[in-house]
C-alpha cells in the first residue's frame, strides 16, 4: 500500500494540496500523513509535560478539522488512513529516519517551495529536507488563496 507524506500549515488552504494529491492517487487506497515541521520549546518544565497530540490540537483549528473531515468523507474509497504528525528534528538524518520509520513511499509538495504559511515562531518549512531525501517527490500546483477568497475554501474542498 502506498504511504504518502504531505506538508501542512493547518489551514484549509493547505488541504487543497491534499485534495490534489488524492486526485492523482486513483489506483489504490493510500495511507496519508500530513506533516508539520515544529519547533520545541527549550524550557525543561514544558518538555516534561509535552504531548504531541496536544501540540497538534493547538495548531489545528475548527475549520481545518472540518475540511479534513470533508476530504475523508469525499475520498473514503481512496483513503485507508489519514494522520497528522510533527517533525521536530533539526538534521537531514533525523528527517530520513522519520520518513523511513513511517515507511513513506512518496512526498507530495507544492510546486513552488515555501508556499505554505508556516508561522516561524512555531514551525519551519520542510522543503529542504524533502529535496535532500531519497523518496519520490511529486510537485503539485498550489496557490494560496487571497485573504478575501479564504471564506469559501470549505466549498472548494467539495468541488469536483
Amino acid at each position: 500500500m502506498k504511504k504518502i507524506l504531505i506538508p501542512t500549515d493547518f489551514t484549509v488552504d493547505s488541504l487543497l494540496l491534499l485534495r490534489k494529491a488524492l486526485d492523482t492517487c486513483t489506483d489504490s487506497k493510500v495511507d496519508i500523513i500530513l506533516v508539520y515541521g515544529a519547533h520545541l520549546t527549550s524550557a525543561i518544565s514544558d518538555l516534561l509535560y509535552y504531548s504531541k497530540k496536544r501540540h497538534i490540537e493547538n495548531l489545528a483549528n475548527t475549520e481545518f478539522n472540518e475540511g479534513k473531515a470533508i476530504l475523508i468523507n469525499k475520498y473514503k474509497e481512496r483513503i485507508n488512513s489519514l494522520t497528522i504528525d510533527l517533525f521536530i528534528g533539526a538534521t537531514q538524518s533525523a528527517f530520513n529516519s522519520f520518513i523511513e520509520g513511517l515507511n513513506i513511499t512518496t512526498i507530495y509538495t507544492p510546486s513552488i517551495s515555501k508556499k505554505l504559511l508556516i508561522n516561524k515562531n512555531t514551525g519551519f518549512h520542510l522543503d529542504e529536507y524533502f529535496s535532500n531525501s531519497k523518496i519520490e517527490i511529486v510537485p503539485l500546483e498550489y496557490e494560496i488563496s487571497s485573504s478575501q477568497a479564504r471564506n469559501g475554501l470549505l466549498s472548494k474542498l467539495l468541488a469536483s
